[in-house]
């Protein structure tokens, strides 16, 4: 069986204070960047580690490369990481036994500018349930509920 490596981003921001007619303050809340894959499955940025990369390395290059968001411009929450291992079969080759390591980054950009690169369909910014309702393996929903509960 072949063994891969990856590292993946949790990446968020916090959206903006909306002031209501009412004089109402809802509190801004956090929204979370999955992208869709032509398969169908909704997940986070991640992708193989280069030789010699280190995993804030990896996972800002991935995000560039399947985003275009600039890594230059995130700010790394400590201390979090998160561990995922599955094994799968790719439609050519052989079984592969897959470990990603998921770090997560926070965003102050108030409208990102999201530009899918060709492995992905579809992208948005969901709150938490959203995020969890829409994000298809239930080993990544486990990692945004750790994440925010680190948060919390």
């Amino acid at each position: 069986m072949v063994q891969e490596t990856s590292i993946g981003v949790v990446l968020f921001r916090i959206e903006p204070i909306v002031h209501s007619g009412n004089g109402s303050r809802p509190a801004p809340h956090r929204v979370f960047l999955l992208l869709k894959h032509p398969q169908g499955h909704w997940d986070f940025p991640k992708g193989h580690v280069e030789p010699g990369e280190a995993p804030r390395e990896t996972a800002g290059r991935e995000l560039q490369e399947e985003t275009g968001l600039d890594p230059a411009r995130l700010f790394w929450v400590e201390d979090f990481q998160e561990t995922v291992t599955y094994d799968y079969l790719p439609p050519k080759g052989d079984s592969r036994s897959k470990e990603v390591h998921y770090l997560s980054a926070r965003t102050d950009e108030e409208d990102p500018r999201v530009q899918l690169s060709h492995e992905h369909v579809e992208w948005g910014w969901f709150p938490f349930q959203e995020a969890l309702g829409r994000l298809t393996f239930d080993t990544s929903r486990r990692v945004l509920q750790a994440l925010v509960q680190r948060l919390d």
